[in-house]
This record gives structure tokens, sequence and C-alpha cells, in this order.
């Protein structure tokens, strides 16, 4: 039967040393444990403070499954990073770190004064430190594939690896009377590496600790009336020891490749069947042993800092009101550089010199929320009044500045020989002695380190167009808020190198919307009430455009451009009995 024909199977688990059936278990646990103490003083009628501390044990995941095996790289010492990632040894440990992330203290603190006693004016402080609790997934998500683990090959049915073998479960134990492909097991190397084979891991600095944060915030409040009060404020935040992470945000694990090093794919050239250069070369690594490291480990920082004005309160008898500006700033260097950043880095992995605009930064940010209850005719009783009475009118805006992006260049390395000379094993060194290299027309992975995504290139000028018109897609090359003509390659260097770009200096288009809400509630008994709602998201059905097209690889239309958009206009109707 033709169904029969697999292509493809995958999923399957294998020890790897073996290459036996092996059940893929993972299961781990963590204990934590936290205490804090706060007082509020009331110094006199016009001060009022508060201080805590908290402290904080939070835990060493550790395995709880049968079977599970957990391996984690250990480093050993090195002038730098890249010495220790080339040293370092895939090690079976009972815990994912040496020791708790324990003794860790948060203390904070702050104050309420009215300084005329009047009840109308109120200044409003604290400070506090804080730490962000490193999760049980966020420390040992990333080492599920690391030998002597499990693996889970893939098998196909072109002759490239043992054939796919369709079959039925015979059995209620494991391997459950399924057929397995063959598959070759593999001895580790001296690195905990299975030898022959480069497969990607991951990895936990050995020596975490919890990030901290340190937050402060003041404000002067005034009550306009009886019922409304305006505030001006000011806040930060600064946060060290951040887990670089690599353009991972969102993820249970924040990793970023350390396994590789500018230049690598200069060093060792690809030739081709017929001896010639093919422009491009093979990706060695640092530690031979292993394919990606995903390496997370402390190191990044955050800024931010607002200034924020609003109003809140009632106005009339039946509306609410609450409105705010916010002018912000944030600044980071935990995910927003190159895949390549090593290259101007050396072998420092420097990660400071990328700090800028957090991916998320809004410089501008109005907010606006209403709802107001509409009279009814009260004074007739029965059908009357419940029929005109429990409408309420809801509505939220929010206008708001474009997020950052930068430039990059996205496709893989393609070097040209300048002189014009076919390039063999014979002479490749001498010519690239002689500086006869360059970057071919539309290359990418400037610093030549095999991670392709997101290098970035030289900037002519940071000029771009910020009207809707030249966001959107025309069709014509070079009509956005940029031009190709804004960015160069850089020049090309023998070791790897990034181009000049500042990280997240352009701006994506804005954002602007208005939510409505209509309300009906009656009741129907005493105890017995529905409400019917109707919600219209986008009210005014404005064309909100995505991210922009940043890739500098992409010479068609769409560089400069966005031809996509969030979601346009849509309503629900919903009705709820409450009783």
């Amino acid at each position: 039967c033709s169904s029969d024909l697999i292509y493809e199977e995958n999923n399957l688990s294998y020890n790897p040393l073996t290459g036996q059936p092996k059940p893929y278990n993972y299961g781990f646990k963590e204990t934590t444990f936290g205490i804090f103490a706060e007082d509020t003083w009331k110094v006199n009628h016009k001060l009022t403070v508060n201080y805590g501390i908290r402290y904080d044990n939070g835990g060493n995941p550790y395995v709880a499954l049968a079977g599970t095996t957990l391996a984690n790289m250990v480093l050993p010492a090195g002038s730098n990073i890249a010495q220790q990632i080339a040293g370092g040894v895939m090690t079976v440990q009972s815990h994912v770190l040496p020791h708790d992330l324990n003794y860790i203290f948060s203390p904070r603190g702050g104050f309420a004064y009215d300084p005329f006693g009047s009840g109308k004016w109120v200044v409003r402080g604290g400070i506090g430190l804080f730490h962000d609790y490193f999760t049980l997934g966020n420390a040992e998500n990333l080492l599920g594939g690391n030998p002597p683990g499990p693996v889970k090959p893939n098998f196909f049915s072109n002759g490239s690896t043992s054939a796919p073998i369709f079959s039925y479960g015979t059995q209620n134990t494991f391997p459950f009377g399924f057929q397995y492909p063959a598959f070759g097991g593999q001895p580790l190397d001296a690195k905990g590496g299975l030898a022959g084979s480069q497969i990607g891991v991951g990895a936990v600095q050995q020596n975490l600790t919890a990030p901290d944060t340190v937050t402060w915030s003041g404000a002067l409040e005034r009550q306009l009336t009886s019922n409304m009060t305006a505030s001006f404020g000011y806040s930060g935040t600064h946060s060290n020891n951040l887990v670089i992470v690599g353009g991972n945000t969102g993820d249970t694990s924040y990793t970023v490749d350390m396994n590789i090093f500018p230049g690598d794919l200069i060093q060792h050239p690809v030739f081709g069947s017929n001896g010639v250069w093919t422009g491009n070369g093979s990706q060695t690594r640092l530690n031979t042993s292993f394919g990606s490291i995903g390496y997370e480990q402390n190191g990044a920082r955050q800024n931010y800092y607002a200034l924020i004005a609003a109003v809140k309160g009632r106005f009339g008898k039946h509306g609410f009101l609450t409105a705010s500006y916010t002018r912000s700033a944030s600044k980071d260097d935990s995910a927003n550089y190159p895949s390549g950043y090593t290259a101007t880095g050396g072998t420092s992995y420097n990660v400071n010199q990328f700090y800028s605009p957090s991916a998320w930064d809004v410089p501008n940010r109005v907010s606006l929320g209403w709802s107001y209850d509409i009279p009814g005719v009260t004074k007739d009783g029965g059908f009357v009044r419940r029929l005109t009475t429990g409408f309420n009118l809801g509505s939220t805006t929010i206008l708001q500045s474009g997020n950052p992006f930068y430039v990059t260049s996205q496709n893989p390395l393609a070097l040209v020989d300048t002189a014009g000379v076919t390039v063999t094993a014979a002479n490749y060194a001498s010519e690239l002695a002689a500086g006869h290299f360059a970057y071919a027309p539309n290359s990418g992975n400037y610093p030549a380190d095999g991670d392709n995504g997101s290098d970035v290139p030289n900037v002519a000028s940071y000029n771009q167009k910020h009207d809707r018109k030249s966001y959107e897609y025309t069709g014509a090359v070079d009509s956005g808020i940029f031009t190709h003509a804004q960015f160069t390659q850089p020049a090309f260097v023998a070791g790897g190198t990034e181009g000049n770009e500042k990280i997240n200096v352009f701006r994506n288009p804005g954002y602007a919307d208005m939510d409505l809400a209509v309300k009906k509630s009656t009741a129907i008994t005493e105890r017995l009430q529905i409400e019917f709602r109707l919600d219209v998201f986008n009210l005014f059905n404005r064309v909100n455009l995505n991210g922009v097209d940043s890739n500098y690889n992409d010479q068609s239309a769409n560089f400069g451009t966005t031809n996509g958009n969030q979601p346009p206009r849509n309503m629900q109707l919903g009705a709820r009995l409450t009783f």
C-alpha cells in the first residue's frame, strides 16, 4: 500500500552511547523559600513611612523523574570566555548549579507626606531593591538535549539514514513493541560530546546569580475637586546582572550561542569538487566537540526612566475618567545585538557595546479611559424604568510612538576575489594575505562566524521618514522610510567584522487605537440580572501598520516598508446572567 511508504520518522528516543531505544524522561524539581517583614509608621498627621525587607532562597533544580539525565557544561579557568568555552566539558551533575541561589535580600521603603496638612496635597516616593526569580524552566529547559541524555534523530527514506519503519505497538511497556530503525551508538569524547558529531547543547553559568533591579519613584498629587485628582511623577529602574537573552524575550530559556568566533569561515575555506574556492567556509566552532552552545549567563543591564502626568476621578454623578501622558526611555544590552557580536568585542563577548533603546521602548504614550452611566427614567417604575436604566458607555484610547529597530543583513557569507584570480587551495592563503578578498554584493554574515540572521551593515545616514505613507508598501524599490543607499557593507577584514550601525535608532510606525463598550444591565427579579454587552475594538478602523522590513539583503520594494497591519475593527456581542 502506498500509504505505508513513510518518508520521515522522528521523535523516537535513543541512548546515544549504545544506539538502543531509551525513554525520553525529563523531570525536575526545585524548592524555593521566601520570607518578608514590613511595617508602616505614622510619624505624625502629615507623614507616613513604610519599610520592609524580603529574604529569598531561589532554589536549585534537581532530577525528579527516574531516568532523567542532568548534564551541564563546566567551564575551566581561562584568560577570556572564548578560551573557557573552547575547553568546556559536559558534566553529569545532581543539580543544575553548585549551590542554591540563596541569601537574596531585598530591602525597600516609601513615604507619603502632606506638606500643608489640608488633605489636598500629597508627596509620595519610594525606593526598593528587587530580585528576579530564576524559574525552574529558565534553569533547566535548555539542558534536555545534552549528552549523555537520550537523543531524537530523524530518519528519512532517501538513503541518507536508516529507513523509517511502519509498525504497530504490541506491548504495554517501553518500547511498546514498536520496531525502531537502526541507530548507531557513539562514545563520548573527552569533553562529553558525541564522538564524530557536533550536536547543539545548552549550558547554565555555574556561578549564576539572581538578577537585581532597583526601582524608585516620586510623585506630587493635588486634589482638584472632591472627586478628581491630578498627579505628576517620576519613575525609574536600574537592572543589573540580567541574563543575556540574545533576542529570546518571552522564552523560558534565555541563551546566546557562545560557540562561535569571528573569522571561522575565513580560516576554514570550502572548495568545490573542481577544487575552486566556493567563496564560503565551514564552521568549526571554538569547542569542536559541540555545535551551538546556548549559554545562559549574567552580564546585561537595563535602565528605564519616565515622567508621568495624570488625572483621575469622577465627573458629575455618572462619569469616571482616567488619563495619563508618559514620556519615557528604556535602554538595555540584554537582547539587542548582532548574531556575531563577538567580532567587535574580540574574545571578550562584550555586550555592553550594544547598550541602546530597548525593543519595547516607547518614548511617548497617551492613555485615556472613561465610562459613563446613562441616566434613565427613574420616576416611573416597572417596565419604563427597566427599559431606560442600566446603560453604560465605556472607552479606552491608546496613542503611542513606534518601537525601535535596526537594519540587519540576513544572508550567509559570500566572498569574492577582487583581483579576478581563480582561487584554489594552493593560492588561497596568498590571496587572503594580499588583501584581494571582499564581500560579494549581497553577502551577509560579515563576522564570518557561521551564525546568520542579525549582522549589521555600515550606516551613512540615520535619516528616516515618519509619515504614514512612507511606511506603506507601494511596489517601488526604495520608496519607504529609508533606502538601500543609506547602508553599505563594511570593509572586509580577515578576522571578520560587523558594520558600524548603532542598534535600534530607527522607528517602526506608531500605534493608535480606540475601543468602545456598550452595556445594558436589567434586573429581572431581586436575585436575577441580565447584562447585554457590545464591544467594538479599533472603533475607527484605523490601519495600524506592522513592523518595517529591515533586511538589508532584501532588494525588493519591501525594504523600508510594511505591507501588513494589525487587526482591523471587530465587534463581539455577549450576554451574562447573574443570580
